[in-house]
């Protein structure tokens, strides 16, 4: 059971702390009250992917802390896996700098953000209103290939890599041109020599 999330400097959000009771709770408010920005900040303490969008404006790093009441063999076992002291309490914590360095701790261990997301698909099942649309779509496939393969934080490390690639195809082509007009230059120069 979630029993607390503690939210800072997520999106909109300076603090807020919520503490969930037994039973059945439930967020309501108008559209653009924040219920995204919760479930978005729940899902970061989850092992969800990381933007730093998510970095409220002018904050240094967001932080993200849901406490969990929870007991189970699967639990146990990921927590004997990562070496997490576990005595049917869990926080996991998600510290995401405005940088896009992120920290994930399971009970103040630090630990990788595959392994809080074992964690996290453990404990919580969200689902949300069209949110099985990401499959008609090329690049929600790729997402869900890219989670699935553990690949989510190399990815941006990717994205850079390409966008230094495509500067350097540039910088040849321009290079390239410019050695081209140079040749056709000096032609034109010999000839009418």
């Amino acid at each position: 059971m979630l029993r607390d999330l503690n939210i800072s400097n997520v999106a909109i959000i300076d603090h807020l702390e919520v503490e969930f009771g037994e039973g059945l709770n439930l967020l309501t408010g108008e559209t653009g009250a924040g219920k995204s920005i919760i479930i978005d900040a729940l899902g970061l303490a989850l092992g969800a992917r990381a933007s730093v969008d998510l970095v409220r404006t002018g904050a240094k790093q967001a932080l993200v802390e849901a406490g969990f009441v929870a007991d189970s063999a699967e639990l146990r076992q990921i927590a004997e896996e990562c070496g997490v002291e576990f005595d049917g309490e869990l926080i996991l914590r998600r510290r995401l700098r405005a940088d896009g360095a992120s920290r994930a701790y399971v009970n103040d261990s630090q630990v990788s953000a595959a392994t809080l997301r074992d964690f996290g698909a453990a404990l919580v099942t969200i689902h949300g209103q069209g949110e099985g649309d990401e499959l008609l779509h090329p690049d929600g496939q790729l997402a869900l290939l890219d989670d699935f393969a553990g690949c989510a934080e190399h990815l941006e490390g990717v994205e850079r890599d390409y966008a230094r690639l495509l500067e350097l195809q540039a910088e040849l082509e321009r290079v390239s041109t410019d050695e081209r007009e140079r040749i056709r230059e000096l032609d034109l120069l010999e000839h009418q020599i």
